[in-house]
């Protein structure tokens, strides 16, 4: 059974991300690999249970979108003409959530974009819907320059900036399942990235980084509502507490299953390749789960 964290090329010889001090591997092969280039993205539906106001509630909708995209680096926004020269390479993370709380409901979606050569987060914004009102963040780390806006209904916080300075690479809680399937990590190592807490809030506080630990602990074969598969089991440990996270131990590496810190669960509900842009006519909900 194959104990490292990510698609494993064998032989191949493996760059740090930043050798002066970080002590973590990636994968690059697993970035280059055809199966994201195919004009299609990766949908993972998972089963959810989330907390809010202290309260477990099975989340109506939790979907993890993957897709590759080409981008304006003045804009940091995806170019109409993909031809267009001076683009760059991103794979964007869209993290969507839906769930009730009483009377009313949440809808919040966070959307991620890595550089697809160094394999970096360059972007994160989100936006979360309620009764109460909304709230709007950005956050950016490419090419040197830091950013981080927000505007949200709280007293106290409204519309404003924080002054920010990030090195050169960062790891963000809430895209995790996807910033470990980038990396090598052999069991019995453990490694040391740079982490940003969660940013799924309607709140906000100035982003701070601490230091969490990775390790992959063991692996096993576990059952989800999506089928049986061969994981590797990796745990994080940061000032929050300890997530575990279930990786599939061949590449594509999805993430099958995720127990966070805070007693929230997620288990894969359903997988599909599509290009999603294209199923937006009467009908086409029948790719959803259970349709």
């Amino acid at each position: 059974m194959c104990l490292i964290l990510a698609y494993p090329y064998f032989g191949q010889k493996l760059l740090s991300s930043n050798p002066a001090q970080a002590n973590y591997q990636k994968n690059y092969e697993w970035m280059r690999n055809s199966y994201w280039f195919e004009g299609k993205a990766e949908i993972n539906f998972y089963k959810a249970s989330i907390s809010k106001y202290g309260t477990p509630r099975q989340a109506d909708e939790v979907v993890h979108i993957l897709v590759t995209e080409k981008h304006k680096p003045e804009l940091l926004v995806k170019a109409d003409n993909w031809r267009e020269k001076g683009l760059v390479d991103m794979l964007k993370f869209n993290y969507v959530r839906k769930l009730q709380t009483g009377i009313y409901s949440y809808r919040e979606m966070m959307s991620i974009f890595f550089e697809q050569e160094k394999m970096q987060l360059a972007k994160m914004t989100f936006g979360s819907q309620e009764w109460c009102g909304q709230t709007f963040k950005e956050l950016v780390n490419f090419q040197g320059k830091n950013s981080y806006h927000f505007n949200t209904y709280w007293d106290g916080q409204g519309r404003d900036s924080y002054d920010v300075s990030f090195p050169q690479e960062i790891f963000l809680y809430d895209a995790l399942p996807v910033h470990l399937r980038m990396l090598n990590i052999v069991k019995g190592e453990t490694l040391e990235i740079p982490l940003l807490p969660s940013q799924i809030s309607s709140q906000v506080q100035k982003p701070k980084l601490s230091t969490a630990t990775v390790n992959v602990i063991y692996s096993k074969g576990i059952s989800v509502p999506a089928g049986s598969f061969s994981c590797d089991v990796i745990e994080v440990t940061h000032p929050g507490g300890t997530d575990q996270l279930w990786f599939e131990s061949d590449f594509p590496r999805r993430m099958i299953r995720w127990n966070t810190f805070n007693k929230d669960t997620y288990e894969l509900l359903d997988s599909k390749n599509l290009a999603y842009w294209e199923l937006n006519k009467p009908g086409d909900e029948k790719y959803l789960p259970g349709r």
